[in-house]
């Protein structure tokens, strides 16, 4: 009798234990302990990434795209940071077009000024990097 109570604890566990695909950091909880899952459908429980191979989003507006080539080398830093807290190469370049975002630094740029997203691989950086985190990226041959 004591071995079915072990084997039903063992199956409930393993019911309710979530196990991730590969490795990483989890990067947001969407539910806690306690909280009601459906099987029905699907539901969110977190959010999680590599953060081994983080990419820094930039956006290049229209008139630049044709400066930029993929495996361009840069750097990057943090907003009010002189120095680089790391270096990157441009990876890949997202295939259409669109509106400048709203944080856009430059408070005169024209609203109707198309941006391109490039992504770009960050290479051994100086400091701790974190998913989310606003840079400043300069690439060579940028004025």
């Amino acid at each position: 009798m004591a071995h079915a109570e072990v084997e039903a604890a063992r199956t409930s566990y393993e019911l309710r234990h979530v196990r991730a695909q590969s490795a990483g950091a989890i990067l947001h909880l969407y539910r806690h302990t306690g909280d009601y899952v459906s099987g029905n459908w699907p539901t969110p429980i977190l959010c999680m990434a590599d953060t081994n191979r983080l990419q820094v989003r930039i956006e290049v507006g229209e008139s630049n795209v044709q400066e930029l080539k993929p495996g361009m080398t840069g750097s990057f830093s943090v907003f009010g940071m002189t120095n680089d807290l790391g270096e990157l190469v441009v990876r890949t370049f997202l295939p259409s077009f669109a509106p400048k975002r709203l944080f856009d630094p430059d408070g005169n740029a024209r609203m109707d000024t198309r941006t391109l997203q490039v992504l770009c691989e960050i290479h051994e950086p100086r400091q701790p990097v974190y998913s989310g985190q606003r840079v400043l990226v300069r690439l060579a041959g940028n004025r």
